[in-house]
């Protein structure tokens, strides 16, 4: 399983922070909210953050993704031109 964090913004001091996460193709929302919550991720397990996750619909912007998607992290070898 392989997710990559993009950028992390924070926002008001009191919160919300919202992160956008690539995922390879065929990763479910299960599986990153599986991973964010579990020991290997954010939260390292524990209950510090409530993480929701919503998934970016490409349909309303035309196929375009807010960043560069060529990340050699998750296994891409092509760069953006």
């Amino acid at each position: 399983m392989v997710f990559l964090i993009i950028p992390y913004m924070p926002s008001p001091k009191g919160g919300p922070f919202f992160c956008v996460w690539e995922a390879k193709e065929n990763l479910t929302i299960e599986d990153l909210q599986t991973f964010i919550d579990g020991p290997n991720g954010v939260n390292m397990g524990l209950s510090a953050l409530h993480n929701i996750i919503y998934q970016l619909d490409t349909a309303l912007t035309g196929g375009q993704v807010p960043f560069d998607n060529n990340s050699p992290y998750l296994g891409f070898t092509d760069t953006a031109q």
